[in-house]
Parts: structure tokens; C-alpha cells; sequence
């Protein structure tokens, strides 16, 4: 069952609608009313030849653009909890050696890298445009401590967020 699902999710995902068309109600049919293991077995393989071996470069190029522009949107929307590699590869259904040698392949950094960096980005904002207190920033961004978060904003930026609130507000 979670089988089908995944096919059916990786299927949207990449937009494969229109290499083929999944009856959802129908595959789940085929599955559950097979009674032996050679059926379920035989209903298996026919699901997974709807999915096309080859699609070309293009396609594929396409389909890593979606997955890594879904990858800066989860970053984006979920940055101050701090989304792991890992959840975001579960939740596009692809392993997350592979997404990270992708994303460091179409964005140029790594994801720990554009990560930091747009956590950093979002700081200065706050400490531009607001007056909350440095552990406070560092919260909103995702850092739990003001220390840990000081040393990295240094390391991105050069200064220290209160020389950088200092110079900029």
C-alpha cells in the first residue's frame, strides 16, 4: 500500500502526468484484490511499468529545478525551526545524499551553506528593522543560542550582529 502511495506522490511530484495517467482508485484495486503473492507480485510490476525508464535531458533538468526550488521554499518557510536535509528528502521522496549533491550542484553551495546564509539574511533584517535584543534575533532565525549565533553571523558577514546594527540601522 505505502508502495502505491509513493509512486503516486513521486509521480506529482515530478509531474509525470504527462508521460502517463495513474487511476489511483484503480491501482489500489489491483493491490488489494490480489490474493497470492504472484498476483500482488505481477500487479506490483504493472505499477511500476507505468513509470517511464528513460525521460529525456530536458525532462530530467526540469524535474531537479522542481525539486530544488521546492527545496528553497521548504528552507524559506521553515528556516527558524531548522528543517534538516533529511526531512526535506523524505518529504520529496528522494534520498538526502542525493537532494544535497543536487542542491550543491544548481545552487553552488551547499544546503548547510544556503541555509546559514539565509538565516544570516533574515537577521539583518531584524536587526535593521527592528529593535529586539540579540537573543531574540537569534531566536526568530533559528539559532538557540545568542552565542552560537553571534559566532556564525561573524563568520558570514565579518562582523559581530551588534557592530552590524551599529553601522547599518
Amino acid at each position: 500500500m505505502r508502495f502505491i502511495w509513493s509512486v503516486i506522490n513521486v509521480a506529482k511530484e515530478l509531474d509525470l502526468s504527462r508521460y502517463f495517467a495513474i487511476n489511483q482508485q484503480a491501482l489500489l484495486e489491483s493491490v488489494m484484490e490480489a490474493v497470492t503473492n504472484e498476483e500482488l507480485e505481477k500487479n506490483m510490476e504493472g505499477i511500476a511499468g507505468l513509470m517511464p525508464e528513460e525521460k529525456n535531458d530536458e525532462d530530467k533538468d526540469d524535474n531537479m529545478r522542481l525539486v530544488i526550488r521546492r527545496t528553497k521554499s521548504l528552507i524559506h518557510e521553515f528556516y527558524a525551526r531548522g528543517i534538516t536535509l533529511d526531512e526535506i528528502a523524505e518529504k520529496l521522496n528522494v534520498t538526502p545524499e542525493y537532494l544535497g549533491s543536487q542542491f550543491h550542484k544548481e545552487v553552488g553551495v551547499t544546503f548547510s551553506t544556503y541555509m546559514k546564509e539565509y538565516r544570516i539574511q533574515k537577521a539583518k533584517k531584524l536587526l535593521i528593522g527592528t529593535n529586539l535584543k540579540l537573543y531574540e534575533v537569534a531566536e526568530q532565525v533559528g539559532y538557540a543560542t545568542p552565542k552560537y549565533f553571534s559566532k556564525i553571523f561573524k563568520e558570514v558577514t565579518g562582523q559581530f550582529p551588534a557592530e552590524y546594527r551599529k553601522l547599518n540601522k
